[in-house]
């Protein structure tokens, strides 16, 4: 699969936890790897006050380890089910999730060795 549409469904389930917790204020910056020396780079800014705590536990979720394996079938995987936001598999495609949430918003970093 290419990497771009990799990225492109990452943000897809990003935009639908954002639907979930009702986030209609963010901004993306978006920077797709080109070859196999390159990252993959998806930082949201968003504008929420008083964001539940599982907000912050599905974003601890996102830190468990990559697993290239899943990458051939992954679209298969998110495409049968419905638009429930699912941290085990959208963990499987990322490298590496940070991200700070505050009293009025959040912000996310993620990054994906282009494989």
């Amino acid at each position: 699969m290419r990497e771009y549409a990799k990225v492109n469904r990452i943000v897809s389930e990003f935009m639908n936890l954002f639907d979930d917790y009702e986030i209609n204020k963010y901004q993306m910056e978006l920077s797709i790897a080109a070859d196999k020396q390159s990252t993959s780079v998806i930082k949201f800014d968003g504008k929420k006050a008083n964001l539940p705590h599982s907000f912050v536990d599905q974003l601890n979720e996102l830190n468990a380890k990559r697993q290239p394996e899943i990458e051939y079938c992954y679209e298969d995987l998110l495409g049968i089910r419905n638009d429930t936001f699912n941290t085990e598999i959208l963990a499987a495609a990322i490298d590496y999730v940070t991200f700070d949430v505050t009293e009025t918003g959040f912000q996310i970093y993620i990054e994906r060795v282009y494989h």
